[in-house]
């Protein structure tokens, strides 16, 4: 050390500090990566099958006030109207819940079986 140049003695610490800065930057850009591909897997995957979820939810809300309409319907046609909605709304019901088992976890299939009977 005591025969290195004061110009080695300044660049060498001024270099050691580049170093660092670059891989602190290289491992900041990979880190940035795997949030950036976490999120987009949440967004993707979780959220859409959250959004299909209430679709399901909202449309066996659905049947629910067409069922309690058709008991408190007074005319024949009437009845026989909301019982076709029902079957309708059945049906979409039905194909929604096929769609939603791309997004069943294997440790809740069971309760997504007894959800299609």
């Amino acid at each position: 050390m005591k025969n290195m140049s004061l110009k080695h003695r300044l660049i060498l610490p001024i270099a050691l500090l580049g170093i660092v800065a670059l891989l602190s930057n290289i491992l900041s850009i990979v880190n940035i990566h795997n949030v950036n591909a976490n999120a987009a897997n949440i967004a993707d995957n979780y959220m859409d099958g959250k959004s299909r979820l209430a679709k399901i939810c909202q449309s066996s809300m659905n049947i629910h006030k067409m069922a309690l309409s058709h008991i408190v319907a007074t005319d024949y046609d009437t009845m026989i109207i909301l019982v076709q909605q029902i079957k309708e709304e059945e049906a979409l019901l039905d194909h929604m819940l096929e769609e939603y088992q791309l997004y069943v976890m294997p440790e809740d299939q069971a309760q997504y079986e007894s959800l299609l009977v």
